[in-house]
């Protein structure tokens, strides 16, 4: 009778295991939150994972370097060629553009690029091929997790740029999950235990539980024309060294305003804003701050529109909603004067607010991905979530 328990118990389990292998070939090797994962739920606190080796793993054809290591302008080629399959969008970056972008030391990037094995006279060769196929990076920022108790502070890595050739066809999603496989991999080797962050529009990663489950809006503000001004005594004006020490009172570890909150170090923050590759918008009454309007350049250029696009990526409501409202119509004409004519809204922390005041042009489902990190208990709530990038 044991025997028969033990025989039938292990045919159980070992059929559950081949099921997800099969139905979820690639993120069931990942170190994620994974969607048949029952047991995380039992835990308080988040938790590290580690991240292995697997058959996606391939350090012959997938290198990863510092950034400061590898040809940028090659870099910036390939991305404008092949970081959208849109022809009607231009991605218009150049290796000044890069460089801010990876400007942290701690910035890493992997390049995929084919080679080619053969005997000759009796002996293998390598044809190494100077073609980048794919990519993708790395820049380092800090997660605040809020606790009953305290907050959580670990250092972790937004990915960047993963693409490969367009001209892959069928090879694309493969390549794309190797570039994963092997960035993280690397960066483990190379710093330690890296959590990374990954960012998603359009369809879900199959088998995995994202930590924000939410939409991205977009919307188009060419000639977008303000009909007020701004009350007396308020007023908007962008973030520059002088005004950081406002912003960084309010993003206390101490007294955190989100449960989640994925922010830049001071030093990397700063050196974002004086690049303009991240615009802090900030609104007043008279002295006292009131409203943090978070916008990032795309460097998305739509010829349909004839401009470019860029994402309020959060915003902070520190005043009457009908104010933060103004505010934001108020910036919306400011972004559309610079040739900004495509406004995407991540629909997180207090852009809630934000979403009906300008009608939608288009609407598309918005994840934030945690690799080799667990929160229990994810996902959690959109408006709890706040993010500078």
């Amino acid at each position: 009778m044991i025997e028969w328990f033990i025989i039938i118990t292990t045919v159980f389990f070992l059929t559950i295991f081949a099921y997800i292998k099969i139905k979820y070939p690639f993120w069931s090797s990942q170190p994620v939150y994974h969607s048949y994962d029952y047991l995380s739920q039992l835990y308080s606190h988040p938790y590290k994972l580690r991240v292995l080796k697997n058959k996606y793993y391939d350090p012959i054809q997938y290198k990863t370097s510092k950034y400061e290591d590898v040809n940028n302008e090659e870099i910036a080629k390939f991305l404008h060629s092949h970081y959208t399959d849109d022809d009607n969008v231009l991605y218009k970056v150049d290796k000044n553009i890069l460089d801010i972008i990876y400007k942290n030391p701690e910035s890493f990037i992997t390049l995929y690029k084919l080679q080619e094995f053969f005997y000759k006279d009796r002996e293998l060769k390598i044809n190494q091929f100077d073609n980048i196929l794919g990519i993708a990076g790395s820049i380092p920022v800090n997660i605040y997790v809020k606790l009953k108790n305290k907050t959580l502070k670990e250092e972790c890595f937004v990915l960047q740029h993963i693409c490969s050739s367009r001209y892959e066809n069928e090879k694309r999603n493969i390549i794309h999950q190797k570039l994963l496989q092997n960035h993280v991999f690397n960066y483990n080797q190379i710093t330690g235990e890296p959590i990374h962050i990954i960012i998603k529009c359009g369809s879900p990663f199959n088998g995995v539980v994202p930590l924000i489950n939410s939409f991205q809006s977009s919307y188009v503000i060419k000639s977008y024309k303000l009909l007020n001004d701004m009350p007396l005594g308020y007023n908007i004006i962008l973030c520059k060294n002088e005004n950081l020490q406002d912003v960084m009172t309010l993003f206390t570890v101490e007294n955190p305003l989100f449960d989640v909150m994925t922010l830049f170090d001071r030093y990397s923050l700063i050196s974002q804003i004086e690049n303009n590759n991240l615009n802090l918008y900030l609104l007043y009454y008279k002295s006292k701050l009131k409203a943090v309007y978070v916008i990032k350049p795309e460097h998305m250029f739509y010829e349909d529109y004839d401009g470019y696009s860029c994402i309020m990526t959060s915003s902070l409501c520190l005043c009457e909603l009908d104010i933060f409202k103004m505010g934001f119509e108020y910036l919306v004409n400011e972004l559309s004067k610079k040739n900004m004519n495509i406004l995407k809204i991540n629909e997180v922390a207090n852009n809630f607010s934000l979403l009906n005041i300008i009608p939608i042009h288009q609407r598309v489902t918005y994840y934030v991905y945690l690799h080799n990190y667990i929160i229990p208990n994810s996902t959690i709530e959109s408006y709890n979530y706040f993010s500078l990038f």
